[in-house]
C-alpha cells in the first residue's frame, strides 16, 4: 500500500460519474459528499488511460477514447459501445469500421479480430487522442 496520496485516473472518473449519476439509498446525495470534478481533470484522467498498451487491448482502448470524446463534448456518461457507434460517422470510411466493430464485439454480435490492423488502429487511436486534447 503506497504511503500518501495516489493519482489514479480511474478514481477521478468514478468520482465524477458517481457525483453526477449516483442515487443515495439513504443519507445525503452523492453531490453533497463528493467533490466537483472539473472537465479539465476529467480530460487529464481520460488521457492517462492512453498510457495503457494498445496492442492486445484494441477494443477497450478505441471504445474508451470514443467515450472520452462523447463525455467531454456532451458532459454525459454513456456506455462504451454507444460512444463508439456515436463517433463512427465522423471518421473516414475504412477507419470508421473499427469503433463499430469494437461496439459490436462488446455486445457479442461479432468476434473482433485485430490481427493485421495494428497500423490502422494506432493511427485512429492517435487521431482520437489528439481530438481529446484539443
Amino acid at each position: 500500500m503506497p504511503a500518501g496520496p495516489v493519482a489514479n485516473f480511474n478514481f477521478t472518473l468514478v468520482l465524477a460519474q458517481a457525483r453526477s449519476n449516483a442515487k443515495a439509498l439513504f443519507g445525503p446525495p452523492a453531490s453533497d459528499l463528493l467533490p466537483q470534478i472539473d472537465f479539465a481533470a476529467i480530460a487529464r484522467a481520460f488521457s492517462a488511460a492512453l498510457l495503457a498498451g494498445l496492442t492486445g487491448n484494441e477494443r477497450n482502448v478505441l471504445q474508451t477514447l470514443a467515450r472520452m470524446i462523447v463525455t467531454l463534448e456532451t458532459g454525459a456518461f454513456v456506455t462504451r459501445d454507444v460512444a463508439a457507434t456515436h463517433i463512427a460517422p465522423r471518421i473516414p470510411d475504412d477507419p470508421a469500421k473499427l469503433p463499430v466493430m469494437a461496439a459490436q464485439a462488446d455486445r457479442g454480435e461479432v468476434k473482433d479480430d485485430w490481427a493485421g490492423r495494428c497500423q490502422e488502429v494506432a493511427a485512429l487511436a492517435t487521431a482520437l487522442a489528439r481530438h481529446i486534447r484539443r
